[in-house]
């Protein structure tokens, strides 16, 4: 007889409990786009295909900006080449022949927040160079010394390696280490992107 009542007040139990008004359900976050936020990105279009560099810290005011108005600029980075390859170290290259030199803040370390810590950084040689920059092909933290990253490749690393792969003139007619590419790659043009 027990087992009776119980069953039949079971029903109503959860009729009373459906009737219940309850607090409200939040709503389910929207799904996060699947663009996510943009960066500036600098693709460097050589005759063998593109290298994508996502610029790092301020891209104004820091290092990237410096880079980024040189590759705007009337003589940019148009037909000039990757001339310069240490195996297992750098790829370099972009030395302007004329136009204008970097702005002194490439040279700062400035906020980027990065190091040369593995391959594929991005940085800038030195004053003397007229912009010319280099890509890392190995953690070199020695370099955060005198150097800012102000790039990390993000595509086309396969690329720099094999141009980077064997200098064909690794000593000058003096006997001086220069590390010459016989034959440079060839950038086409230095273009700045929002990915």
């Amino acid at each position: 007889m027990k087992a009776a009542r119980l069953l039949t007040a079971f029903p109503l139990l959860l009729l009373g409990a459906c009737a219940v008004p309850s607090a409200p359900r939040p709503r389910p976050a929207e799904p996060p786009s699947a663009a996510g936020p943009t960066s500036p990105h600098a693709v460097i279009s050589t005759e063998k295909g593109d290298i994508v560099v996502r610029l790092l810290g301020d891209p104004v005011a820091g290092p990237a900006g410096a880079f980024a108005e040189l590759a705007a600029s009337a003589t940019g980075y148009a037909n000039v080449g990757f001339y310069r390859a240490v195996p297992g170290f750098i790829l370099q290259g972009g030395d302007r022949e004329d136009g204008p030199a970097p702005a002194p803040r490439a040279f700062s370390a400035g906020p980027t927040g990065r190091r040369f810590d593995k391959p594929g950084m991005v940085g800038f040689t030195d004053p003397a160079a007229r912009g010319s920059f280099f890509i890392t092909l190995m953690p070199a933290p020695w370099l955060d010394a005198d150097h800012a990253p102000f790039g990390e490749v993000v595509q086309g690393m396969g690329l720099v390696e094999k141009a980077a792969a064997s200098p064909e003139e690794p000593y000058d007619a003096q006997g001086r280490r220069i590390d010459r590419l016989r034959r440079p790659l060839l950038i086409r043009k230095i273009s700045i992107e929002q990915r």
